[in-house]
């Protein structure tokens, strides 16, 4: 859940913010599925790593979605309630879970989380429009190709139905980058100690509340 929304809010600029959503729900339960049938605890910890990378989406794109709707001026209210969401899950899961497990097993948490899904994804799928208007990530690739295009051959004007191959070859490559690659950029941010220090409380927190309470 710390890695994976990098590259979903990467792939949410190009794909659009829908379907990201139905993506990430749709692997959300198949791996949930798959971990309810786990033999092995390694088995089991995989699936859990994979499904949490699935629901991951949610926290970067679920931010761009509201970025798409409320102007800045607005926005500050509409995130607010959204990170209720994110917040709320740490101290609901802990007793949600810990009365399933009592009462039906641990297997019951893993086809509560499919149910779960399946109704989030059933929700996203019938009333969620897409809300990204342009692919930034694509413009600003096409931009950088053809800016390439024009270093490599100065003075050469080309129309612009018929691009060379070399454009659309170093347009997706670009496009490549910014979406596999850029994403780790946002890790530089560590080297400053309030950005550090926020994150670095934040997991600790998160991690308390996520504990299952004693038994």
């Amino acid at each position: 859940m710390s890695i994976f929304p990098l590259w979903w809010s990467s792939f949410s600029e190009t794909a659009g913010r829908r379907t990201i959503y139905i993506l990430s729900f749709t692997l959300f339960i198949v791996f949930n599925v798959i971990g309810a049938f786990s033999r092995s605890i390694g088995f089991f910890i995989a699936m859990r790593i994979l499904s949490g990378g699935g629901a991951a989406a949610v926290q970067a794109v679920g931010a761009g979605t509201v970025a798409d709707i409320w102007e800045p001026k607005e926005r500050g209210r509409a995130m607010g309630i959204f990170y209720l969401g994110p917040l709320c899950g740490p101290l609901f899961a802990p007793i949600i879970g810990g009365g399933l497990t009592e009462a039906f097993g641990w297997r019951s948490t893993q086809w509560f989380q499919v149910i779960y899904g399946g109704v989030t994804l059933l929700l996203v799928f019938l009333c969620l429009p897409e809300t990204l208007k342009t692919s930034r990530i694509i413009a600003a690739a096409e931009q950088e190709a053809l800016s390439a295009t024009e270093a490599d051959a100065p003075g050469v004007t080309h129309v612009a139905s018929k691009k060379p191959v070399t454009f659309e070859t170093k347009k997706w490559l670009a496009v490549l980058r910014k979406v596999l690659l850029d994403p780790f950029h946002i890790i530089a941010y560590l080297r400053f100690p309030a950005v550090a220090l926020t994150v670095y409380y934040g997991t600790l927190a998160l991690l308390m509340t996520s504990q299952s309470p004693p038994r």
